[in-house]
């Protein structure tokens, strides 16, 4: 099994590129973040965090720090298991990363 960063740039069966899943990761992350109501800032602010947000979470550098953190599935971990894994270590990943 490849790495979580080797099957974002590789090519599936087809020859077609995965980039489309990171593109679609990209928009949803920032669409969503634009839609938080808690941060207490402007449209065109929310607009610009969400737009850096889902730029520094797509970046090499954060995806290398994910793939590194959360390598393969686990013996006996199901889908929504490595998923929720995965979404919990991209969020401490992006927090200690804002916080600089």
């Amino acid at each position: 099994m490849t790495s979580f960063k080797q099957y974002l740039v590789s090519k599936d069966q087809t020859g077609r590129s995965n980039e489309l899943a990171l593109k679609n990761t990209k928009n949803l992350l920032e669409s969503r973040l634009a839609k938080i109501s808690i941060l207490d800032l402007s449209a065109s602010k929310k607009a610009k965090f969400a737009c850096e947000v889902s730029e520094l979470s797509t970046s090499e550098q954060v995806l290398g720090e994910l793939s590194d953190s959360i390598g393969e599935p686990l013996d006996n971990e199901s889908e929504e298991e490595f998923v929720n894994r995965a979404k919990a270590s991209l969020a401490c990943i992006l927090r200690r990363k804002l916080k600089k």
